[in-house]
């Protein structure tokens, strides 16, 4: 059955027809505009008009029906947010929750956000082949921050849509019948929610951001001062500003304000030199180590995966057999690689959590001066 559906695909394939303009192209699969035959020798640009030219092809993509009422679709009317309004079938489908395979708006959504994609990764890959002495490398470096800003765009939205999802990565050549078996696993792997979030971790930069963010997406919600009504806060945002340095930015705005919770215990006499992370969010390296240098204490990752269950049942099998709930734990708990923090980072942080305090006395209180 699969060599039959592999052998209908390339059948399918030949029957595609190329075209000349960037802009026009007919994707010859989700992922990735017609190939040239070349794509792993060769860059297809000529110059860098060229790349901009696909560029603008993928910038495209806002004017598409996936930042239109589609995003409403599938998105606000599924959560109740808003309703249809109308009685088409597959609009109908939405607002019941009564999703079907053949429903023409999900292949609508799906093959925009992968064309989109797809038209980025192109960019980024025959871009980074270009003979470097024919573009001024800021040049080329820009085009290339662009399309990964738009591919990241897209692929968030895809798990924010439907979780688990192929991702590519790669120039995708013209599919044939000899090449099929070689680039048929990579447009459709096995793949996983958290393997997009890796691909944020890759792009995002290693060195501290420039940019201050308050995390307070949903209000100011925990210790040691609640307020629902605050709001979230990007300081520093220039046209230079990539989505990579955002990304990181966040991590380090919610660092801080966990830096503004320890010192809120070091003046009531709890202190630490060490911190177990779990959970999530300690699958990110980048993350840890910025949790380090921020906090200024060994950060050390635990491999165990639900640790809110596993904690429930030391202390039930302590509860049971009367042992020592710490003796227990050196049993099943396992512990991974540790993170120290890097004094270069820490000194700029050190810097820059002073600077966040100030932002965050004078945003909350102007906040609450204002809604007076």
């Amino acid at each position: 059955m699969k060599n039959i559906i592999k052998l209908a695909y390339v059948v399918l394939c030949t029957l595609v027809v190329s075209c000349s303009s960037f802009l026009d192209e007919k994707p010859q699969s989700d992922f990735m505009q017609e190939g040239t035959g070349t794509e792993d020798q060769e860059s297809k640009y000529g110059s860098l008009a060229d790349a901009q030219a696909e560029l603008q092809g993928a910038y495209e993509s806002f004017k598409a029906d996936i930042f239109q009422s589609e995003n409403y679709t599938i998105g606000d009317v599924q959560s109740d947010n808003c309703y249809i309004g109308g009685d088409g079938v597959a609009e109908q489908e939405f607002d019941l929750l009564k999703l079907t395979s053949t429903n023409y708006k999900v292949e609508l959504v799906w093959s925009q956000y992968y064309s989109m994609a797809g038209t980025a990764t192109s960019v980024i890959e025959n871009t980074k082949m270009m003979d470097p002495t024919s573009t001024v490398a800021e040049e080329r470096n820009r085009v290339i921050a662009e399309a990964k800003f738009l591919r990241a765009w897209a692929y968030f939205d895809i798990v924010r849509l439907w979780g688990d999802a192929p991702m590519v990565l790669d120039l995708i050549p013209t599919i044939t019948a000899e090449n099929l078996d070689k680039w048929y696993p990579v447009m459709y792997p096995e793949r996983s929610a958290t393997d997009i979030y890796d691909v944020f971790n890759r792009d995002c930069p290693a060195e501290p951001s420039n940019l201050l963010v308050l995390p307070f997406l949903q209000g100011m919600g925990g210790t040691p001062q609640v307020n629902p009504s605050t709001t979230g806060l990007i300081a520093g945002l220039t046209t230079q500003t990539r989505l990579s340095d955002i990304y990181r930015a966040i991590l380090e705005g919610v660092t801080f304000e966990m830096r503004y919770n320890q010192d809120a215990l070091a003046e009531n006499g709890v202190t630490f030199e060490r911190l177990y992370a779990c959970g999530g969010g300690a699958r990110s390296d980048i993350w840890l180590q910025i949790k380090a240098d921020i906090l200024g204490c060994e950060i050390v990752r635990v491999e165990t995966a639900e640790t809110g269950a596993m904690g429930s049942a030391i202390l039930g099998f302590a509860a049971v057999t009367g042992e020592s709930p710490l003796k227990i734990a050196s049993h099943f708990v396992r512990y991974g690689k540790h993170f120290v923090p890097n004094s270069a980072n820490q000194a700029i942080y050190e810097r820059q959590y002073a600077q966040y305090c100030l932002l965050r006395d004078f945003y909350t209180k102007s906040e609450r001066y204002a809604n007076k």
